[in-house]
C-alpha cells in the first residue's frame, strides 16, 4: 500500500478545478471557481489530501488555497514570494509539522 489518501470527489472537484482554471494567471478567478470553494468547504478532512496535491506535484494552486484556509501561519520571506518550489516547500515542512501529511507517518511503518 502506498499510503497516498483516496478521496473520489475530492480528486473529481480538483480535476473540474484545473481543468477550468488551469490556463488562468489570476489568483482571484482561479480561487473564486465554484469548485475550488468547494474543495474548502469539505472542511479539515481533505486538508490532508490538499498537502499531498502538492507533495504529488498535482497540477493546481494549492499553496494559495492553504493560504486561504490558515492564513499567515507561515513566514514567508519576500524574495521567496512567487517562488512555486519554496512555497510549496514551506508549506510541506509546516504540514509534516502540524501532522497533516499522515500517510507519510504510514508509508514509514511499512
Amino acid at each position: 500500500m502506498n499510503g497516498w489518501i483516496e478521496d473520489p470527489e475530492f480528486d473529481r472537484l480538483a480535476k473540474i478545478w484545473t481543468d477550468e482554471t488551469g490556463h488562468h494567471s489570476n489568483p482571484s478567478i482561479i480561487m473564486r471557481h465554484e469548485a475550488c470553494r468547494k474543495i474548502i468547504a469539505m472542511g479539515r478532512d481533505v486538508w490532508p489530501r490538499i498537502f499531498q496535491a502538492i507533495e504529488r506535484n498535482e497540477p493546481g494552486a494549492w499553496t494559495a488555497m492553504l493560504w486561504e484556509i490558515f492564513g499567515d501561519v507561515i513566514e514567508m520571506p519576500d524574495e521567496e514570494r512567487g517562488r512555486v518550489a519554496m512555497n510549496d516547500a514551506r508549506w510541506l515542512i509546516w504540514g509534516s509539522e502540524n501532522g497533516y501529511m499522515h500517510w507519510q507517518q504510514n508509508n514509514s511503518a511499512t
